[in-house]
Parts: C-alpha cells; structure tokens; sequence
C-alpha cells in the first residue's frame, strides 16, 4: 500500500505520494481541480516503468490535503508544488500538470527555472479565455452549492470523448463524496473563479522545455488546435513540442496514457540533450 506524505504550509497540509527509486529523475503529477491524484492513475505505472522517481500530490483543498486553506489561486498552486518538492527534498522535476496545474506548472517554471526540468502540460488552461471570464459569475451558484457535487460529477462525466475510463463512475462517486464537504467546494469554486493574468505575463519567461498533449475534443477550449498554437507563441523562450490527440476530451493521460507517454519520453530526451549541449 502506497504511504501518503505531506507537505506543510501555513494554514495547512499538502497530501502526495512518492513512488520509485529515491535517486531516479523525478516527476511531479498534479492534477485538475475538482479532482484527485488518482486522476494519475493510469500514466503513473508507465512512467515508474521508465525508471523515473513518481510523485502525485492533491491540490489544496482537494483529495487528502487539508481543506484549512483560505486562499485558491494558480500562484498558491506554483507555490504548493515547490512546498511538495522541497518535503520531498527534490531538487529539480519534472512537472506534468492537467488542466488548472498546467498553468501552475508555467507560473513556477518562470519563478523557480532552477527545480523544473521539464514541463508536461495535459490540456493546459492557462489562458484567460473570454468564455471563462463570462462564466465566471456563475460558479459559485452552480458548484458551491449543496447540488454542487452532482453537477461537477456530470460536467466531469463530459470531459471524456473518444475512451471512457472502466472505472469511471467509480471515480466520480469519490469526487462526490469529496464535494460533499462545503470547504472542499469553496476550494473548487475559488479554483474555477481564478485568473490566469500571471501566468499569461510570465510565459516568456519560461525556459524550461516544455510538451504540451492536447486532445482535439477537448470541451474546455473553443478551438484546441488554436489554443495549442497560441502557447506555442506565448512561450518564445524555450523549446515546445506539442502532440494533437484526435477525439480526445480533456484529460488524454486518462484517455491515451501511451501517447502521453511517447511525450514524456521526447521531452525528457530533449531536456537531457539541451543540457548536454549546454555542459559541452
């Protein structure tokens, strides 16, 4: 059985698990909000066969991590993956972040260049899109609610396109005993309501290579495709590499975990090969 550790901060404790060799390159997987660790649960196993260090971390709020958190915004999120990194005395990672985490990822990329290795971005929201800002008033009524843990549980549902987890409606009774709690909702609900201004601002400074896996259904994104296009020119100071799943809904580590896989591969190939270039 897998041991949780935690991370302490302030106003409360960060929850995650650490699996393989203590020595081995590391990854840090965090998840979207509204969800758990688990949502790791099928590229976690492929990425320990690699021989990689494999940490998964719930986001405040969220999972096992204390739901005593005031605060719930994508800075707190880049904050609390270096609070993991540093309990875990991991010096540099890898970092796959999905959906939320993805921007969290890039803000601490840009903060703290010298403890991330590499950026695996699973469909990123790290844009301020306008359909987001207009949706913005309306989170809370929707998913702060006590029917909030039901309507989370069939928006969740939609995110999935073209492969449906088996263990699905398990997952989504987990999340919905989880939302059941009005703290953890709050949390939800301040994450959703969260601007992504700074992570937009602080792209360019991004050095650290980056993959971005985006599946062309995703539901989050007007247009996928051109939301993968407009990271690839937000981020100008670093080396991206982008892989389109067809009929993929928003979670593709979910849905095509040995595609994300062939992205981890390349990216830490290519981070291991820039910094070959860089000691020569």
């Amino acid at each position: 059985m897998t041991t949780t550790h935690f991370a302490q901060r302030s106003e409360g404790r960060l929850a995650y698990v650490d699996q393989g060799p203590s020595t081995a390159p590391a990854v840090l997987c965090l998840p979207s909000l509204g969800d758990t660790r688990a949502q790791y649960r099928r590229i976690a196993p492929r990425l320990l066969d690699t021989g990689a260090r494999v940490l998964a971390a719930d986001l405040r709020g969220h999972g096992e991590s204390d739901a005593t958190f005031a605060r719930h915004d994508v800075r707190d999120l880049a904050d609390d993956l270096v609070a993991v990194l540093d309990a875990a005395r991991v010096e540099r990672a890898v970092i796959a972040g999905s959906s939320i985490s993805g921007a969290a990822a890039l803000l601490a990329a840009a903060r703290h260049p010298e403890r991330i290795a590499g950026l695996l971005l699973l469909g990123p929201v790290a844009r301020d899109l306008p359909l987001r800002r207009v949706l913005r008033p309306l989170f809370r009524p929707l998913f702060g609610a006590p029917w909030g843990p039901t309507l989370w549980s069939a928006y969740y549902r939609s995110l999935f396109k073209r492969h449906v987890p088996e263990d699905l409606d398990a997952h989504r009774a987990t999340l919905r005993a989880m939302l059941g709690d009005r703290a953890r909702r709050h949390a939800l609900v301040e994450l959703l309501r969260s601007d992504r201004r700074d992570v937009e601002q602080s792209m360019s400074a991004v050095r650290a290579p980056v993959a971005i896996v985006m599946g062309s259904a995703d539901p989050d994104f007007p247009d996928p495709r051109a939301e993968v296009a407009a990271l690839e020119r937000a981020l100008t100071a670093t080396r991206v590499r982008t892989t389109t799943l067809e009929g993929v809904g928003h979670y593709p580590h979910l849905e095509d975990p040995d595609a994300v896989l062939a992205a981890y591969r390349a990216l830490v190939a290519g981070a291991s090969r820039t910094v070959e270039g860089v000691a020569s």
